[in-house]
Parts: structure tokens; C-alpha cells; sequence
């Protein structure tokens, strides 16, 4: 019975602050598991070097070496946006894409030249 004043029995207490304490200590494992999944630049670089792959962001279409990202993105803070936007790729296939669009232009600039010159009876 508790004693006048007191809204728990000592037993009460007891198991009160057990459970307070199984709480506390599964939201600290918790938040260990979340903050161990955070992106940062280090574990992303780390990434793409055991992958033999450089780093890419396809919204501003750049390719940095692991070294360059980590200068670069550093000081970010963890789990940053840009940290699960980039794309670890090799850079040979950005090179292909690269000349690929190189055709690309190419040919509908030779195609255009042809045009002029029909145009203008050359």
C-alpha cells in the first residue's frame, strides 16, 4: 500500500522505473541502428573505392573520385540528401555516355550543315 502522499508502492516504483529503463534503453539501440545507416562522404567514398567506382550526382551531372568527394562533402552533415542521391558507378560507363552523346550531336550538326547547304543551293 502506498504511503500518504505517494501515488505507487515501493513495488510499483520499482517496476515503474524498470520499464522506464527498458524504454530508454531500446530507444538508445534504436537510435544506434539509425545513426549506423547515416550516409556520410567517408562511408560513400569507402563504398565506391571497394567497388573500384567513382561517385556521381545526376542532378548536376558530376563525377568525383572517392578523394574528391570526401574533399568536397566532408564537412556535410550525415545522412545529407546529396549523400543518397548520388550513384556509385564506374566511370568507363560515364566516358561511353560521354562519347555517345558526342555522336549524338555529331550527327545532328552534320545533318543541319546539310540542310544549310541545300537551303542556300550549295
Amino acid at each position: 500500500m502506498p504511503r500518504p502522499g505517494e501515488p505507487y508502492t515501493p513495488a510499483e516504483l520499482a517496476q515503474k522505473r524498470q520499464q522506464e529503463l527498458a524504454q530508454n534503453t531500446a530507444r538508445q539501440q534504436m537510435q544506434q541502428l539509425q545513426k549506423a545507416r547515416w550516409l556520410t562522404a567517408q562511408t560513400l567514398a569507402d563504398k565506391a573505392k571497394a567497388a573500384g567506382a567513382w561517385i556521381y550526382d545526376p542532378a548536376t551531372k558530376t563525377w568525383y573520385t572517392p578523394e574528391e568527394f570526401i574533399a568536397a562533402f566532408n564537412q556535410s552533415y550525415a545522412d545529407h540528401p546529396l549523400f543518397h542521391r548520388v550513384r556509385l558507378m564506374n566511370p568507363v560507363e560515364g566516358l561511353n555516355a560521354g562519347y555517345k552523346q558526342l555522336e549524338n550531336l555529331q550527327a545532328r550538326l552534320l545533318a543541319f550543315s546539310k540542310r544549310i547547304m541545300a537551303y542556300l543551293g550549295g
